[in-house]
């Protein structure tokens, strides 16, 4: 499931906290209130230098991120080059909405509205998109106790032909109760010749949901041409909170696609992007530590081993007089159980309603399946109730 899909309560952690990075400096905000204006170099283009039969060029990008209005803005440009080039006249807008199905997590409600578009032909005739966007689901349904569904807006901007600009934009927006860090993916399938970047963190204190703690950083991990750097300042002005308003600004030019070619390995984390977070952790040394306490702790919760576990594996380990063999006897019963990555997933309601429990790593015996993650604590409760020293990597 999307990490990005939401944040329950005020806000969920993500786990790559990597770069630690406070830049100072000045950039003027500049929002698309109004589509631009084309230009006559725009209007007359007809090929992409360097990138020969590119079907189209992003001319400009831009997305706005504003917490504490929990919306994006997005605004999208792009020069049509070729009969190619005319199916992206033909937009889908993904989403995944999430909703509480009986847990603790209060979903994000996302919804996607709010579109607008036109063409602008090359002699500069402008058509607007006067049609209704539809809502398309792809795909619904639980992992846990949240529900999710994955949607589209699709729409088709009117009478497109080689030579026009399409520009459409939209806004994304979540639950009141949500903040939702943002991930700027800057290199796609096109060509981009300018994209600017804004996030307006919230102002609001946070608590980090899994620790407990205040929220008292924001970490970014970036892949970023060279020469581009996040621009990191306070606007000027109060908050009704009373508190500085933080703004993190990327304006980047001339982004190559991504090249795709037979056989080669997946580049997709490769390509330019920057992920956000917020984090409880002052530094990366700080973050590893924190984290490897609660995984360390989580794991020793669930694998234990309690009695009904040490009882089942002095069974399984009856008759072996080597630790090698007393694991032969442990793999082997683990690999006998079901796998649920390759069956199906059982919900937890299912599993309350049939009186069962997937609490700790008895309790995956007890039922003979899990996941895979479950099977490898199980591996793992089970060799230490062999008496021998297990940990998780």
């Amino acid at each position: 499931m999307n990490s990005r899909m939401g944040v329950s309560r005020a806000w969920r952690p993500a786990l790559a906290a990597m770069a630690m990075v406070m830049i100072a400096g000045a950039m003027p905000a500049r929002a698309a209130d109004t589509f631009q204006k084309p230009t006559k170099e725009e209007l007359e283009m007809k090929s992409l230098p360097g990138y020969p039969g590119a079907a189209a060029v992003v001319l400009f990008r831009e997305e706005i991120t504003k917490d504490d209005m929990h919306s994006v803005m997005h605004y999208e440009r792009i020069k049509i080059l070729s009969e190619d080039g005319k199916k992206y006249a033909n937009v889908e807008l993904g989403f995944v909405s999430t909703h509480d199905t009986g847990g603790e997590y209060s979903g994000d409600d996302k919804t996607l509205d709010d579109i607008q578009g036109r063409t602008v032909h090359a002699d500069g005739a402008i058509i607007p998109f006067t049609g209704k966007p539809y809502l398309k689901t792809v795909e619904k349904g639980k992992t846990s106790d949240i529900g999710y569904a994955f949607q589209q807006k699709v729409f088709t901007l009117p009478d497109v032909e080689v030579g026009s600009i399409i520009e459409y934009r939209y806004m994304t927006r979540i639950s009141d109760s949500v903040v939702e860090s943002p991930r700027w993916f800057i290199q796609g399938e096109l060509y981009v010749k300018q994209a600017h970047y804004q996030w307006l963190p919230t102002v609001r204190p946070l608590i980090d949901t899994e620790t407990s703690t205040p929220i008292n950083s924001i970490s970014w991990f970036p892949i970023l041409p060279a020469g581009a750097k996040i621009d990191a300042h306070e606007l000027p002005g109060s908050t009704p909170t009373g508190n500085p308003q933080r703004s993190y600004e990327l304006t980047v030019k001339d982004i190559p696609p991504v090249i795709h070619e037979e056989f080669q390995p997946p580049t997709a984390s490769f390509s330019y992007r920057v992920l956000f977070s917020f984090t409880p952790y002052t530094s990366a040394a700080d973050f590893w530590k924190g984290k490897g306490k609660s995984w360390s702790k989580g794991i020793d919760k669930f694998a234990g081993p309690n009695s009904e576990l040490t009882q089942a594996t002095q069974g399984v380990i009856a008759g072996a007089t080597t630790q090698e063999d007393k694991l032969k006897k442990i793999y082997a019963l683990v690999m006998s159980l079901e796998n649920t990555r390759f069956t199906r997933a059982h919900e937890s309601a299912e599993d309350r309603a049939e009186g069962r429990k997937m609490a700790n790593a008895s309790d995956v015996l007890a039922l003979k399946r899990g996941s895979p993650t479950q099977l490898t604590e199980l591996f793992i409760g089970m060799a230490r109730a062999a008496g021998m020293k297990a940990y998780a990597m």
